[in-house]
């Protein structure tokens, strides 16, 4: 591994560091209004979203998630009747972030959802998508119904396609042979597998029924707020956002561990094949995320306790150590786009774990503390909860061999950082 450069001095990390129950929110319903459109990995539930607005959003009206996945911030955001940017490079993303922040005209969406009903039901054999794999992961007859299903939906009114196509890609999930109630595309067992017999079109309609309620409950609630900027771009690069217009970041970034825990890519590969999107950018998502490939110049970026940990963890494995060491050098090149767009006394609230790699815990909450301030941010506070039900493995398999399982995150942290 190249020589890191270390000329931080080593302030000692402030100890305001506590664990209050109320952050838990457990039994708490986390799926209220359009929170529950798409299922995606590690959620950040929007009660943690809310509160973080209400109690660090002083003055303002700009509110940014950087990693905005499925759009919960962007939703609350909504909710306080502040604009919002949300950045993210996953395209299904974009797709569901965008539609939970879409006021529709309920009547209009009924009766849309009517007629493409009808046109479904009615509707002869319709040729499927080509991709790889596609009889593996889908049996004939959810092929077929999947592909009458997107077919009728290329053919609505555009204000309502990206509803459809969200719920659609819900259903594609749910209609696959993939084990379910995880990230990771791996097929049900052979003994499911035989009597395995998805229904996409009931599986379609449960769905849209279930979630039209909520909507009209989410539009009634709502007094023509601004409508979130939902931008496909990099963080590490300069994006769309101006600068200095954000007064408060809340974001939850990647945990920078792929391969072995959260998934992203490998959760939306087989809707955004269906969808769609070019297959080979599809395929390397997990690669684009932060750390997905070995960042260069890795001595550009060092802490003290991150230093310490990737010294312990390069003793056992080299190549381990420069994936941790290059999904920081990624956050750091973040830091430096939101120092860029934040104003001064801005404040900056991230949910982040702390992994585990070759049996280190890595304290990733110090971490973004001490590169927050080597970015110019004071460190307000450190927040502690449990994890009663963020969707994330509880167990996990670190090397990706059979049999080779270990603890994955029980507890979260909220670092809260300000602009100086």
């Amino acid at each position: 591994m190249l020589k890191i450069n270390n000329k931080r001095s080593m302030m000692p990390l402030q100890q305001n560091l506590y664990l209050e129950t109320p952050w838990d929110f457990k039994g708490a319903d986390t799926k209220y209004y359009t929170h529950g459109l798409h299922s995606y990995p590690a959620m950040m539930i929007p009660q943690i979203a809310a509160r973080l607005i209400k109690e660090n959003l002083k003055n303002g009206d700009v509110i940014l998630d950087p990693f905005c996945g499925s759009g919960t911030v962007l939703v609350e955001s909504m909710l306080t009747g502040k604009e919002s940017f949300g950045i993210d490079i996953n395209p299904l993303t974009k797709l569901i972030a965008e539609s939970k922040t879409t006021l529709y005209d309920i009547d209009e969406l009924n009766k849309t959802y009517s007629k493409l009903l009808q046109r479904i039901e009615t509707s002869e054999p319709v040729k499927p998508p080509k991709f790889f794999n596609i009889d593996f992961w889908f049996k004939p007859k959810a092929i077929e119904d999947l592909a009458k299903i997107r077919d009728a939906i290329n053919n609505i009114p555009n204000k309502f396609k990206a509803f459809f196509l969200t719920c659609f890609s819900e259903t594609v999930r749910k209609s696959s042979n993939v084990r379910q109630g995880g990230f990771k595309l791996h097929r049900i067992s052979e003994d499911d597998f035989k009597g395995y017999n998805p229904e996409p079109l009931a599986i379609f309609k449960k769905h849209i029924e279930k979630c039209m309620p909520k909507i009209a409950e989410f539009h009634n609630v709502l007094d023509n707020p601004p409508k979130p900027i939902v931008l496909l771009e990099d963080t590490r690069k300069k994006t769309s956002v101006p600068d200095d217009c954000v007064d408060l970041i809340v974001t939850s970034p990647p945990y920078g561990d792929s391969r072995t825990t959260v998934a992203y890519g490998q959760f939306s590969r087989l809707s955004l094949k269906w969808l769609g999107f070019d297959e080979k950018v599809v395929n390397i998502i997990d690669k684009m995320l932060l750390g997905g490939t070995k960042a260069d110049n890795l001595w550009k970026v060092i802490t003290p306790t991150l230093n310490e940990y990737v010294t312990k963890i390069e003793q056992k494995d080299v190549q381990r150590a420069n994936d941790v060491l290059s999904f920081y050098v990624d956050l750091d090149k973040c830091f430096v786009e939101l120092n860029r767009v934040t104003r001064k006394g801005a404040r900056i609230c991230m949910v982040v774990g702390n992994r585990t790699v070759k049996g280190y815990q890595i304290p990733t909450h110090k971490i973004i503390q001490e590169l927050g301030e080597d970015h110019d941010m004071n460190h307000i506070n450190t927040i502690f909860r449990n994890i009663p039900s963020k969707r994330i493995p509880s167990r996990n398999s670190p090397s990706n061999k059979k049999g080779d399982i270990s603890n994955t995150m029980t507890q979260e942290a909220i670092v809260v950082l300000q602009k100086i």
